[in-house]
Order: C-alpha cells, then structure tokens, then sequence
C-alpha cells in the first residue's frame, strides 16, 4: 500500500447495497410509511408535510428540508422530517446486511480486503473518507472487523478501550450529521446497538436523540466544523475518490471542490446512472479535474478494481 493519502467522498449509492436508500427511495419510504402517533406530531401537518414533500418532486428529502427552511407556513418541516429520516434509517441498521455472503458491489469488504494488512492506515493519516450519508454503517462496519479480526470475541477492558480509539480516529467525516451514537461509541443516554430492534425504533426518546444530531443546512454559505474538516481533507489528498457520488452542485459548492481539488491530484469518480452528458457538465464545472469517470451501469467495486491503483 502506497503511503500517500487518499479521501474516499461518499454518497448514497456507498451503503445502498446494506440496505440503506438512495435519495428518491427514501422519499418515497418517508411518504408511503412514516405513520407516527398523534402523541408525536399533528397528524393533520404530518399530512401536509408528506404531501409537499412529494409533490415537490425534489431529488432528497435534504434539498426538500433545505428549502423549508424559507417556507412561511407555520408547519415543523425540520423537526418532522429529521425525525421521519432518522426512523426510516434506524430501522434499516442490521448488521447481517453488512456481512451476509453474496453482496452485490461489496464496497466495505472489497475496502478492507485490501487494507486488512496495513489496517493502521485507517487512522495514521492515509485513508479518510467524507460522507454524505447519515447512517453509521461504515463505523460498525470496521468496528466489527477490527474486532473480529484482532481480538475475537473475548476483549479485555483495555483491548476494547483500544479498540473503540482506534475506530474513533478514522476519519470519517459526515458533512450533515449522522444517527447519534452506538452504544460501543458512546454509551450515553438512548445510544443504540446497531441491529434496528423494534424496542429501539418504538421508542421516541432514541429516534429523537438520532434526529437531534442530523443538520438541515439553511443556505449554501451556512458553515460548519465538519464542512471545514472536509476541506482540509480533500487539500491535503494525493487521491480523491467519489463513490456512490450523485454530484449534486450544492454539495460540491459546499466542499468548494472546485476551488480546492487540483489539477496534480489523482481525482476519479463513479458515475453510475449518469449519461455522458451529465457527465460532460459535472467535469466542465469541475474544470475537468476529474480525470476518470465510471460507466452508467459500473458499481462502485467494479470502478475500483478497474481504475484504482492505491492498493
């Protein structure tokens, strides 16, 4: 493994083979399911909230909750829709899906299959990936194999102490927040074990606590410290690499990657879903800093084995 510094950069596509929505599906799950107790919301402005949500015909439920944002109407879209994401994810945390056999664009386990040997450079400096999904897949994920493949399942208080630091020192920065903690990261007050047990999302105290720590940006300008650390990341990189990646502008606007990426860096991306065309604009805003680009039907495994040579 080469001793340089890569930044993974990822979108929904990363974790949709775990179960896990891409933007649209989670608008459609949040608009066909989420049914709570009139203990919880107004129904009558739950209502109102699906219904605008849908017939916005936004991208995200995150661009739509962006734009709320400026909406008039004294309805809670934010407190609603952070709290109707965060029970659609949490529902969907198992961890079989992370290592059941036969997953279709493996992109954790292809990840550690060829790090596994040099797995301290997940937290020496070398590897650091940016995240635009709130769920913490990726942290129980190398959690889990770290465990698994270092201690076994009998840890010592000390073993799981270094344990917990070393997984804790990734950097894995989510641009807009994420579900709140599992129980291994910190054991506060409704932290959670990473299995979507229906004691847990029954629960309003842990869905609440998961909503709390989801950003809703309000304009592109809006700073934050982990938009800040993202940046600094993505300056310091030898090899930037989007997967799974839908080039949204506001996104790529709020990590001024156009401002930051340059042209001696190794810079390639997924394109899955995307034609030539779209592709053609996002490298012209990009000024064609991207150097490789995946095909509309390549995965994200598929892309690397093909045109990575970090490992």
């Amino acid at each position: 493994m080469q001793n340089k510094k890569v930044v993974f950069v990822l979108g929904a596509g990363a974790s949709h083979s775990y179960g896990y929505p891409l933007g649209y599906e989670l608008v459609e799950s949040i608009v066909t399911k989420f049914n709570p107790s009139d203990s919880l919301f107004n129904l009558a402005e739950v209502e109102i909230f699906k219904k605008t949500l849908q017939q916005s015909k936004l991208p995200s439920i995150d661009a739509f909750l962006e734009k709320a944002e400026n909406f008039k109407e004294d309805i809670p879209y934010s407190k609603i829709g952070r709290y109707a994401i965060a029970l659609d994810l949490i529902k969907r945390e198992k961890l079989n899906n992370l290592f059941k056999f036969g997953i279709n664009e493996d992109l954790y386990g292809y990840l550690w299959s060829n790090i596994y040997r040099h797995y301290s450079a997940l937290w020496d400096g070398r590897i650091a990936f940016i995240t635009f999904n709130y769920d913490l897949s990726l942290e129980q994920f190398f959690y889990t194999v770290l465990k698994k493949s270092l201690y076994g399942n009998a840890l010592s208080t000390e073993q799981e102490k270094e344990l917990k630091n070393n997984v804790m020192s990734i950097p894995i920065i989510h641009v807009y927040g994420t579900l709140g903690f599992l129980k291994w990261q910190n054991n506060v007050n409704h932290a959670r074990e990473y299995e979507g047990k229906k004691e847990v999302f029954t629960r309003p105290g842990y869905v609440q606590a998961a909503a709390d720590a989801i950003k809703i940006m309000r304009n592109e300008e809006e700073e934050t410290d982990n938009l800040k650390e993202a940046r600094k990341l993505l300056k310091e990189a030898n090899y930037v690499c989007f997967l799974g990646f839908g080039y949204d502008e506001i996104n790529l606007k709020r990590l001024k990657v156009k401002e930051i990426l340059k042209p001696g860096q190794n810079i390639m991306g997924t394109a899955y879903g995307l034609g030539e065309g779209q592709k053609a604009t996002i490298k012209a805003y990009l000024d064609h800093k991207i150097k490789i680009f995946g095909g509309e039907k390549e995965g994200n495994v598929s892309f690397l084995k093909r045109v990575f040579t970090y490992f």
